[in-house]
């Protein structure tokens, strides 16, 4: 159970919100299922108000496309860390000045792109190389809800193109 303490209204809960887990409304779950049936875990939880009465069952949301979709030709001003964490070179320059490899452009513009065939159709993923590495979506999918208008959604371009 979950203890919904908004004083205004508790019955106004979004669609889309956040917290220490993403939860989804109902119609936000089955809108996501029809984009990509049986892809991510919707975990069901009771939201309570502060009385402890029922408010409604929400979903817990898991994106499970976990896929490497950063293009190695294309990004600049970024080392991937070990195979692991794509890392801004100036972490390198402060912290590990020895690992940058010989020739590499340390002054470049700090630029990730989405390589689409590593996307390969996903309409929601996360970057397994990117810390805070998503939800990332689809155009299409950001683009369909906008058009539903479903309520809490926080979309925006975060700069990365894709190629």
């Amino acid at each position: 159970k979950v203890q919904w303490k908004d004083s205004i209204s508790p019955r106004a809960i979004p669609d889309f919100s956040s917290g220490p887990f993403m939860h989804l409304s109902a119609r936000a779950k089955a809108f996501i299922e029809e984009f990509e049936p049986g892809v991510h875990q919707f975990l069901p939880v009771d939201f309570v108000d502060v009385d402890g009465n029922f408010i409604e069952q929400r979903w817990f949301f898991c994106v499970c496309n976990r896929l490497d979709t950063i293009d190695r030709q294309q990004v600049q001003g970024y080392l991937l860390w070990r195979g692991k964490m794509w890392t801004p070179i100036q972490d390198y320059v402060r912290d590990m000045p020895e690992e940058i490899p010989p020739g590499y452009d340390r002054s470049a513009e700090p630029k990730l792109v989405f390589n689409s065939i590593q996307i390969d159709g996903a309409h929601l993923w996360c970057d397994k190389h990117l810390t805070g590495g998503g939800p990332f979506i689809s155009d299409e999918l950001a683009n369909s809800l906008k058009s539903v208008g479903f309520s809490g959604l926080r979309l925006s371009n975060n700069g990365v193109e894709t190629v």
